[in-house]
């Protein structure tokens, strides 16, 4: 496993340009944003990760896996990597109020929402070689091209089922897009000592949520998969402190990584997980 940062800045361009420059870091520019992507195993990374404090440089932060460490998991937390666009209708939020019955929503953290209606969507995504997107401000739901979806019903993948998605435009369903239902749920098994996680219990509504640490692998108990399927949603919800963001984490089999590792689909991002017996 490496550490990736992605890192980037708009302030004083050429000054940033001239330090990047200086430590033979390789970048881009795009509308007077420099981007790079750094890793901490780089030999001069002491001196990048103090110019990102000093600079006030954006950081985000990603594990990255060999494909041996990615093969060699029997299970896995999956992510899309593709976000677009944002649920419809978005202005004000109104979506949640279509979408979902939200009457135990809390302000604080963000959980209590209850789906109950069709996501909507400007459109059909524009695919491209991908096949799977999350939208923004949705975390913790996955939409998928069809055309996957049947493959994977064809395949017998477990845990899973479709939801139509409505063109917002014209209330017709969209035609290459479901929303892929994720309708199993693991048992509770997350190690919070192993993952130095400590919970945050809301003031607002009383749940119980975790903060991830990108740089960890997350360990849980391996009783925790006695009956899981190829795709799952965690018991715990996961969060920052200070976010409005309560989410499950959705966990897939090995079976469904050497899927997309063997087929045409654009792969997911995916992250091993940690078992203890």
């Amino acid at each position: 496993m490496r550490i990736k940062h992605h890192i980037g800045g708009n302030e004083k361009t050429d000054k940033i340009k001239k330090q990047f420059d200086k430590l033979n870091i390789k970048y881009k520019e795009t509308m007077n944003i420099i981007t790079a992507d750094i890793y901490e195993d780089d030999k001069n990374w002491s001196e990048i990760q103090q110019l990102i404090i000093q600079k006030k440089l954006t950081d985000m932060i990603e594990k990255v896996f060999s494909k041996k460490e990615l093969k060699e998991s029997k299970w896995l937390k999956l992510r899309s990597g593709w976000y677009w666009d944002y649920p419809k209708p978005d202005y004000d939020m109104e979506y949640r109020k279509i979408t979902y019955k939200d009457s135990n929503y809390c302000i604080e953290c963000g959980s209590g929402l209850i789906q109950t209606a069709p996501f909507r969507l400007k459109s059909e995504p524009k695919w491209g070689n991908k096949a799977i997107l999350q939208l923004n401000w949705v975390y913790d739901e996955l939409f998928i091209k069809s055309e996957l979806y049947n493959q994977l019903i064809a395949l017998g993948f477990s845990g899973i089922s479709s939801q139509k998605v409505i063109n917002n435009q014209n209330d017709d369903v969209l035609k290459s897009v479901f929303q892929l239902n994720i309708e199993k749920k693991l048992l509770p098994g997350l190690i919070k000592d192993k993952n130095n996680i400590e919970p945050y219990i809301c003031n607002s509504c009383g749940i119980t949520k975790y903060q991830y640490n990108p740089k960890q692998i997350i360990s849980y108990k391996s009783e925790a998969f006695s009956d899981a399927s190829d795709f799952n949603k965690t018991s715990e919800l996961f969060g920052a402190k200070d976010n409005k963001i309560s989410i499950p984490f959705i966990i897939v089999s090995n079976k469904v990584y050497n899927f997309f590792e063997e087929n045409k689909w654009k792969q997911p991002i995916f992250e091993p997980l940690s078992l203890v017996e």
